[in-house]
């Protein structure tokens, strides 16, 4: 099972230097696949953390709304 583990993982990095030997398109795909998968990834983790996603307008008319349900 270990022999198996460590054939499959020099197995994987030599796909991956082949892969990176074949040309620059390979290169820039992959490269602006990862990024843009990250990208995505970051802006939709930073949306979750802003909190009111709504325009200045709409926040004071939910505040004022607020206000007068409470007092």
């Amino acid at each position: 099972m270990i022999l198996a583990g460590i054939g499959l993982i020099f197995f994987l990095v030599t796909l991956v230097v082949g892969l990176f030997k074949t040309g620059a398109s390979l290169d820039s795909l992959l490269h602006s696949g990862f990024v843009g998968t990250f990208g995505v990834v970051g802006k939709r983790l930073s949306d979750q953390g802003i909190g009111f996603e709504d325009t200045m307008q709409n926040l004071e008319v939910k505040l004022e709304a607020r206000g007068k349900a409470l007092g």
